[in-house]
């Protein structure tokens, strides 16, 4: 029994098997797996073997790069909160103020409005639901008592943010340092 192969480019598109093969085919009297061959004119060639890829090693970074890497994290992390907001009770019940850059230069202005005027100015904060945001009527003294609240929230956060790096930075070991991170508590107080 013979098999042959109608060869078109470099790949068989027709196989045909029994006693005789068309003309014109390529002729074998075994079987070819196309999947291992390449046509190659007038002969079928192997081809060549996929290189296997190249087995990387785990990376393992050093102390030092950890060390690095996971300050750098804790910063990220501090500047996450110091911009998502925080509660204070200056008007009897307690609100979230939001502290991004645009909200402190809004609240500036609001305390310089009632400063100035003498009167109560509105301030947009979430509701006590912590849900929506209203507006609410702020004194100066007020405004004054959530800006020192702010002051302190921060320099809580900025505090603990700046102990955390310490503590990365004396640690002897990766490990040590995992340690840390997963102890890492933003609500703590100083």
């Amino acid at each position: 029994m013979m098999y042959a192969y109608l060869i078109e480019g470099d790949t068989a598109i027709k196989t045909y098997s029994g006693d005789n093969p068309p003309d014109g085919w390529y002729q074998s009297k075994m079987p070819i797996d196309w999947t291992k061959y390449y046509w190659d004119g007038s002969v079928p060639v192997l081809k060549p073997a996929e290189p296997e890829p190249p087995q990387l090693e785990p990376y393992v970074p050093n102390l030092a790069g950890y060390k690095q890497w996971k300050i750098a994290e804790v910063n990220n992390a501090c500047s996450q909160i110091l911009i998502s907001g925080f509660y204070c009770d200056a008007l009897g019940e307690r609100h979230r103020y939001d502290t991004d850059i645009v909200d402190q230069i809004n609240f500036a202005q609001a305390m310089q409005v009632a400063q100035s005027t003498g009167k109560p100015t509105s301030y947009r904060i979430w509701n006590a639901d912590d849900v929506t945001k209203e507006w609410f009527s702020h004194t100066y003294e007020q405004l004054q008592a959530v800006m020192l609240a702010a002051a302190d929230w921060k320099y809580q956060k900025l505090y603990l943010c700046s102990e955390y790096k310490n503590a990365i930075e004396t640690a002897q070991s990766i490990k040590e340092i995992d340690v840390i991170i997963a102890g890492i508590d933003w609500d703590g107080s100083v």
